[in-house]
């Protein structure tokens, strides 16, 4: 049981390591069906940074995908899942339903 522990932990590691290595947004224009990007900005405040320019950035990073809906959460920090779980839903249900 340990060794597939292990083994379940250094591929979650392998495939975050990819993740967090590899820029992708060169290749977003391909991205054909609706895209939605959700996003946080009060973990980013003691920084300087504003809900503006944090959107700004993000609509900045997916200019070329033809189809994005960027939504930013008001209230969450930086895990949207666990910080504000009902507005993801909401954002989730209400993008599904379009």
């Amino acid at each position: 049981a340990c060794i597939a522990i292990a083994q379940r932990s250094l591929r979650s590691f392998s495939l975050c390591a990819v993740a967090l290595s590899t820029d992708l947004r060169p290749a977003i224009h391909n991205i054909r069906c609706p895209l939605l990007v959700l996003g946080s900005w009060r973990g980013r405040e003691s920084l300087g940074l504003t809900r503006d320019s944090v959107e700004a950035t993000l609509r900045e990073q997916y200019r070329t995908a033809p189809r994005c809906r960027i939504e930013i959460s008001g209230s969450a920090r930086h895990f949207l899942l666990l910080d504000d779980p009902e507005w993801v839903a909401r954002q989730i249900a209400g993008f599904i339903s379009q």
